[in-house]
C-alpha cells in the first residue's frame, strides 16, 4: 500500500510562455500537503490493469497519467511495466493539489525500486515536459521546496509552521482551460513578487496586498463558480490553490 499525499501551492509566479516553449515555467512554493491522502496498491501483472475508486464508487480518468508514465518508463527503460494497480481516490480531482500528479510519481518511484533503478537516472525536465510540472516535486519525497523552471528544478526549503486550512469542494477547474484563457491575454505579465511574498510567509505576516497565485485571475474567469464561493469566505487571508478550484485559508 502506498500513500499517495497532495500538495499545496503557497506561492505560484507564472511567467510569460515564450512561442519557442511548450510550457510555462514557473516558480512556486510547493508544500506537502499530509492531512489527505489516496491509496494505492499495485503488484505484478500478467497484463496492465488499473481502476480508479471513489470511496466504494469507480470512476473513470481520461488522459490517465498513471498509465502515460508507465508508457514512458517503458520507452526510457525498456522495463515491463505490466501491473494491476488500484487506486483509491480522497483527493479531489482537479482541485490544483496535484493528486493525479502525486499517485504518477509514487507510480515511477516504485516501479524505479523494484527494477533496481536510480532516481538520478530521470531527466526531470523531460518529465517535467512530458507527464507533468508537479511530478519532479513528488519524486524529491521533500516536505517543502522552492521549484522552478518547467517544474523540475526543486530547491529544498525547509519551512516555519505556516497554519493554513484546504478548502475543497465540488467545482471542477481545467487547468488547460485556466491556461488558455491566460494567454490569451496579451498584456499578461507576472504579478506576483515572489521573495516579498516568500518573506512575509516565513515572517507569518500575510500580506492581503501582495499576489500569491498569478493563475487566480484567469481561474475566476474560467469559473465564475469558483469566484462566487471564494467570496464567501470573508475576513480570512485566502487564496487558490494551483490552477484551482481549492481554496486555501491561511492563518
Amino acid at each position: 500500500m502506498i500513500k499517495s499525499y497532495p500538495k499545496v501551492n503557497l506561492i505560484l509566479k507564472v511567467y510569460k510562455r515564450k512561442k519557442t516553449e511548450i510550457k510555462h515555467r514557473i516558480k512556486s512554493l510547493f508544500v506537502l500537503d499530509k492531512s489527505i491522502f489516496d491509496v494505492i496498491n499495485i503488484k505484478k501483472s500478467k497484463i496492465f490493469s488499473i481502476k480508479y475508486f471513489l470511496g466504494s464508487k469507480s470512476i473513470q480518468i481520461k488522459n490517465c497519467l498513471i498509465k502515460k508514465s508507465l508508457n514512458y518508463l517503458s520507452e526510457k527503460f525498456g522495463i515491463d511495466v505490466n501491473y494491476e494497480i488500484v487506486v483509491n481516490k480522497s483527493v479531489n480531482l482537479m482541485s490544483g493539489l496535484g493528486g493525479g500528479s502525486s499517485n504518477a510519481a509514487n507510480i515511477i518511484l516504485y516501479i524505479l525500486k523494484h527494477n533496481n533503478i536510480k532516481v538520478s537516472f530521470l531527466d526531470m525536465e523531460d518529465i517535467a515536459l512530458n507527464l507533468g510540472s508537479d511530478i519532479p516535486f513528488f519524486i524529491s519525497k521533500f516536505n517543502s521546496a522552492i521549484v522552478s523552471n518547467y517544474g523540475d528544478k526543486i530547491e529544498k526549503i525547509n519551512l516555519p509552521k505556516i497554519s493554513y486550512k484546504v478548502l475543497t469542494n465540488k467545482i471542477l477547474v481545467s487547468t488547460k482551460d485556466v491556461f488558455e484563457k491566460m494567454d490569451s491575454d496579451e498584456k499578461y505579465i507576472s504579478k506576483v513578487e515572489f521573495k516579498k511574498c516568500l518573506n512575509s510567509l516565513l515572517n507569518k505576516k500575510f500580506n492581503n496586498h501582495y499576489i500569491y497565485n498569478d493563475l487566480q485571475t484567469y481561474i475566476f474567469k474560467v469559473s465564475q463558480k469558483l469566484f462566487k464561493e471564494f467570496n464567501k469566505h470573508k475576513g480570512f487571508n485566502k487564496i487558490i490553490c494551483g490552477s484551482g478550484g481549492s481554496i486555501l485559508l491561511i492563518k
